[in-house]
């Protein structure tokens, strides 16, 4: 019986777009960005590889290694109401994420720098949702009003669950050099490797004559592609030092590799883009005194301008609409301070706020696992410290905290539900909210 009902797949509220766990240009790329939140004028370690190329002109002559790990506690979750007696229904994300790593590596000398990295620019993380989400008592209410049309008397779906993964790995290689004190360029290149998997599951039961069906659904996605990186370090006088660097967008066509699909929602073969955005960033670091340090950072996003691929729902939009559009840009703007009490210890504090230019926000949230890995308004406070263990060789340990800004946005997938079963009890506003907390393990080496 089941590919005989499965007409809900052609009416199912959603981009059919299996990319979940999706974080585009993550920010949080070393143990000393998670300690100050703020790295693109820096100039005392290896990390500037990826935060102020130009920059690595200032540091000392030698072989320099970054090496750090992230662990993420992540916990999203998303409040709604379908109706039908349910009432509301609340899914959070269970899942920690225990490796987030990078490695990046300089060498110096006179007025030159070659360096290179291996980092996480997206993704980097897991939606695990153990007990379903969303997307799946969406899917299962179809499945069960699909059977009911064929008279079977299915009365429920049990054991739904989601967990879907992405990673982009990043492979960068590039030079700088200096013109004099004042100013120094950098031109590099990154390759990114890139893999997006989607696990979901679910059983109607509840017949009084039907055996019960089991819905598995499983899928990997990938996609490689090329970028440039473009940097300039400017240092007018000894205590004001500036980064600036832009990043081109990355092409990324992701192909549907099928497992499992006893949904018949994906095709094997099939390609959807969901490029990295270009990016410019710029930092002003600003020495205070002999131990206090202040850095001001600022980063936009051109999302608008990625290729997202398109709504193919003709429920709600009879007409194709750009993802990345109604998503907008975006931008970060943080403050740090960074304090050296001592000669072998540094202190490091900082906050960063990001903002996302929504276009249509209920619109992007029509996409296929928007609801479970949330792109709201946040801001990301952390707190950590430098030690020097001996001569060339620092450890960095650093905690953050990141908040969501709670959110309630109309499901517009809700609201044709509400449409179609003319079911007044339905209601289509959404609550999410979101927080994290993040441990940073760090060794930064210059030999």
């Amino acid at each position: 019986m089941k590919k005989g009902v499965l007409v809900f797949a052609a009416c199912l509220s959603m981009a059919a777009m299996p990319v979940f766990a999706q974080m585009d240009n993550l920010t949080n790329m070393s143990a000393e960005w998670m300690r100050t939140g703020n790295r693109n004028a820096a100039l005392d370690a290896a990390d500037i590889v990826v935060y102020n190329p130009a920059g690595l002109t200032k540091i000392k002559d030698g072989l320099h290694i970054n090496l750090s790990n992230q662990t993420l506690f992540r916990q999203p979750q998303h409040t709604f109401d379908l109706g039908f007696g349910k009432g509301e229904q609340t899914f959070k994300q269970d899942k920690t994420d225990p490796i987030l790593p990078n490695l990046y590596l300089a060498y110096k000398k006179n007025n030159w720098a070659i360096h290179g990295g291996i980092y996480i620019p997206g993704g980097g993380a897991t939606a695990d949702y153990p007990d379903g989400s969303i997307t799946t008592e969406l899917i299962s209410l179809q499945l069960l009003q699909s059977y009911a049309a064929q008279g079977a008397d299915y009365t429920m779906a049990a054991n739904q669950s989601l967990k879907a993964s992405s990673y982009y790995i990043a492979f960068a290689l590039g030079g700088s050099y200096a013109f004099n004190d004042a100013v120094s360029v950098s031109l590099g290149a990154r390759y990114l490797s890139c893999k997006n998997t989607t696990k979901a599951g679910m059983t109607l039961t509840g017949s009084q004559v039907l055996p019960d069906q089991q819905f598995a659904v499983k899928t990997e996605d990938n996609a490689d592609g090329f970028g440039g990186v473009v940097g300039l370090n400017i240092q007018p006088f000894e205590k004001l030092n500036i980064g600036v660097k832009y990043e081109t967008s990355v092409a990324l066509n992701f192909e549907t590799d099928v497992k499992n699909d006893d949904l018949q929602m994906f095709t094997d073969g099939a390609k959807n883009h969901r490029d990295l955005p270009a990016s410019f960033n710029i930092g002003f670091a600003y020495n205070m005194s002999k131990k206090l340090q202040a850095e001001f950072d600022y980063g936009y996003y051109f999302q608008q301008a990625a290729d997202w691929g398109k709504t193919k729902d003709r429920n709600i939009f009879p007409v194709d609409h750009s993802l990345s559009e109604m998503a907008g840009d975006c931008y970060t703007a943080g403050l740090a301070l960074i304090y050296h009490p001592v000669e072998k210890l540094t202190l490091s504090t900082g906050a960063i706020f990001t903002k996302f230019l929504y276009e249509d926000k209920e619109g992007y949230y029509t996409s296929l696992g928007s609801f479970e890995v949330l792109k709201n308004d946040n801001w990301n406070f952390s707190l950590g410290g430098a030690y020097r263990l001996f001569k060339g060789v620092n450890l960095n340990l650093a905690f953050g905290y990141c908040v969501w800004k709670d959110y309630n946005t109309k499901s517009l997938q809700i609201e044709m539900l509400k449409f179609a079963t003319q079911n007044p009890d339905t209601d289509p506003i959404i609550k999410t909210s979101d927080n994290a907390t993040i441990i940073a393990v760090g060794f930064d080496f210059s030999l």
